[in-house]
């Protein structure tokens, strides 16, 4: 993804699994990333101008397609930029 405004990375994704217990290796969370609609979801991101609510929003985002990939499991989790 070659958006400069914001980029998900390996370790947003890696934090994302870790509040659920989970744990993905680097290679896990980069396929992970292939496969996920990157430009969507920082697009709705970047309805926010402060990057801790960006962040917060990525990390939902993810948090929804780790449960859509059955690669987490759980309870959803609240991800303000106070929790994350």
């Amino acid at each position: 993804m070659s958006n400069l405004a914001f980029e998900i990375t390996v370790e947003d994704v890696q934090i994302v699994a870790e509040r659920h217990n989970a744990k993905l290796s680097d290679d896990m969370a980069s396929e992970f990333l292939d496969l996920t609609d990157q430009d969507a979801i920082v697009h709705c991101a970047l309805h926010f101008n402060d990057l801790d609510d960006q962040t917060a929003s990525v990390h939902e985002d993810i948090e929804t397609a780790l449960f859509e990939e059955g690669m987490i499991q759980g309870k959803k989790m609240c991800f303000s930029p106070a929790t994350s």
